[in-house]
């Protein structure tokens, strides 16, 4: 896109206090994305939970990796949460699992029996994804940016996935960075329609700068911002989180509010995690 288009904004201090409020005016200040070390987590469930409590969350999601390719732990944690979180704890568990996108057809790494047993799924398209990443990349850039939103509509199709876990993240496995603004604008129309249409949830992810490490961060966030805004215009829902991997990040949600609020997104599109919980009652 030419410069003064779609992406024209200049970011400056949000200073209106921005919160997430449930419909009875409840703050919400949760974290819906963390790693243990039933995955490539440094720390244990306990420790996440105990982290959450710590932190003030009113809800924090236990979602470490379920890969093809290692053990399914799923029964391992479920029967290890029976008694969380502790007595006097106030913050509430979502039982969850970080899927990955397997290939373009929007297959994932969690089975339909696995996904049944959890609270909630979020999905990545990264490392292990099939149809653009790795040799797949050396491919052109406009080929690669179609097979992106391609997967894109198939990951929102699969009836399996609650929630698309940092979506865009595109500067770190392909041979060339595709930073979001290379995303052609009637693609992020046509994606952020699927993602209504079949109700996923974008997730806010506090680091998604961290898969561009050629751009500025400040780049990065005009970028995100104004992706965030267009797919809120289109009527999208949002989840904020961490991404945790260490009890120190539990709860580290500054930079996704911001987004959030920068890009102006009502706080009524910012999903409650109860609608989680109260599925799986």
């Amino acid at each position: 896109m030419s410069e003064g288009g779609f992406f024209s904004i200049t970011l400056t201090q949000p200073t209106s206090g921005y919160s997430l409020l449930t419909k009875d005016n409840t703050m919400l200040n949760y974290d819906l994305h963390t790693h243990s070390t039933y995955s490539d987590g440094n720390d244990s469930l306990h420790d996440n939970i105990h982290a959450a409590e710590a932190m003030g969350l009113s809800h924090i999601a236990l979602t470490d990796h379920l890969w093809t390719d290692k053990r399914d732990w799923v029964d391992e944690v479920l029967e290890e949460l029976k008694d969380q979180p502790p007595i006097g704890y106030k913050v509430k568990i979502l039982k969850g699992a970080e899927a990955t996108l397997l290939d373009s057809s929007g297959r994932i790494s969690v089975s339909e029996e696995a996904a049944a047993k959890l609270d909630i799924v979020l999905c990545d398209m990264g490392w292990h994804s099939l149809g653009f990443s790795g040799e797949e990349s050396s491919i052109p850039r406009e080929q690669i940016i179609e097979r992106i939103a391609q997967c894109f509509i198939n990951l929102c199709r699969n009836p399996l996935v609650d929630v698309i876990a940092h979506p865009f993240n595109f500067g770190r496995h392909t041979e060339v960075m595709i930073p979001p603004r290379e995303i052609e604008y009637d693609y992020l129309l046509k994606i952020a329609d699927e993602f209504v249409s079949h109700n996923k949830a974008f997730e806010v992810m506090n680091n998604a700068w961290w898969w561009h490490p050629l751009m500025h961060p400040g780049e990065f966030t005009v970028q995100y911002v104004e992706i965030v805004k267009l797919f809120a215009e289109r009527g999208v829902r949002f989840t904020i989180s961490s991404d945790a991997h260490g009890i120190g990040s539990i709860g580290n949600l500054g930079w996704s509010k911001y987004v959030l609020e920068a890009a102006s997104v009502p706080p009524e599109h910012i999903i409650d995690p109860d609608t989680y919980l109260c599925r799986s009652i």
